[in-house]
């Protein structure tokens, strides 16, 4: 049974991200892509994930797609400024060439759980991002410090100008 859930939520998955590419107007994209995050929160919460699934719903569906659905319809874009996506029968063929080799990989590729996956318990997030990736944490943080004051420089740059 939680097959079948897997791969009808993953279905979903897949129309509602196809969806966000394809679609011309940039409300329906952004909304769309609010979709495609709640049904991949979903599919955290099918992998004992929850303390993920939540962040996921309350800070990208919630926090930062309504930003964006926000900014989307106060830049009142239209299908006339925005270029046109065409899809060329080389473009396809790389795309099925790229998705058949994925699907060789993870075909060949065993199996293995992450360790903050085993419960999605909050304290074994906790343990293991402090202490066994605390590096990589401070390394995005800083990383994220740069770009919010590089971001800060720029528009101060282009309002000056």
């Amino acid at each position: 049974m939680e097959h079948i859930l897997f791969y009808v939520i993953s279905g979903l998955a897949i129309i509602s991200a196809l969806s966000v590419i394809l679609n011309k107007n940039p409300v329906y994209s952004a909304l769309s892509l609010v979709g495609f995050l709640f049904v991949q929160a979903i599919l955290f919460v099918l992998l004992k994930a929850y303390f993920i699934a939540i962040v996921q719903v309350l800070v990208y569906t919630g926090a930062i797609m309504v930003l964006f659905v926000y900014v989307v319809m106060v830049m009142k874009l239209n299908e006339e400024l925005l270029p046109r996506i065409r899809l060329r029968p080389f473009s396809l063929f790389l795309a099925g060439l790229f998705a058949s080799y994925l699907f060789y990989i993870f075909s060949k590729t065993p199996t293995f759980s992450h360790p903050v996956l085993k419960t999605g318990d909050i304290s074994e997030i906790g343990e293991l991002l402090f202490s066994k990736y605390v590096l990589p944490f401070e390394v995005i943080s800083l990383l994220l410090l740069v770009a919010m004051v590089g971001a800060v420089v720029l528009n101060r740059k282009s309002k000056h100008e």
